[in-house]
């Protein structure tokens, strides 16, 4: 029946945060890892014609990785959400200034959202969340 696909659209929505907007060729996640999950995978995400995948995994520092490759013919932008307290960001190894980073809080929780980030066609990009010290 259709309602067991709307509890599995729910849990994905949860677990990777996908928003994907084809016509602008960009989409954001906002990952979650439930408590004692080291790691999410979700593979195949669609964009328009394309498809995603998206790696996240916790880090012992306590911080955690975001990875994104795309399975894409084209470029496409995007951002990513993290909840919780973060110190530094780094995209592919290389850090973040800090003005270019959007830090808010919602609902009393810390949350820092990344820049655009631009994905080539068949490019992986590595997006590392620092722990706040």
């Amino acid at each position: 029946p259709w309602e067991g696909g709307i509890v599995v659209d729910a849990v994905l929505g949860y677990l990777g945060g996908y928003v994907p907007d084809a016509p602008a060729e960009s989409f954001s996640f906002r990952p979650h890892l439930p408590n004692n999950w080291p790691t999410l995978a979700l593979r195949g995400l669609r964009l328009g014609e394309g498809r995603l995948d998206l790696d996240v995994a916790r880090l012992p520092d306590g911080g955690a990785r975001v990875g994104v490759t795309s399975r894409m013919t084209t470029p496409t932008t995007f951002h990513v959400r993290w909840d919780g307290p973060v110190g530094q960001v780094d995209v592919d190894a290389l850090p973040v200034p800090e003005v270019d980073l959007q830090r808010f809080e919602a609902f009393g929780q810390p949350s820092v959202s990344t820049p655009t980030v631009t994905l080539a066609a068949e490019q992986r990009v590595e997006i590392v969340f620092h722990p706040a010290p």
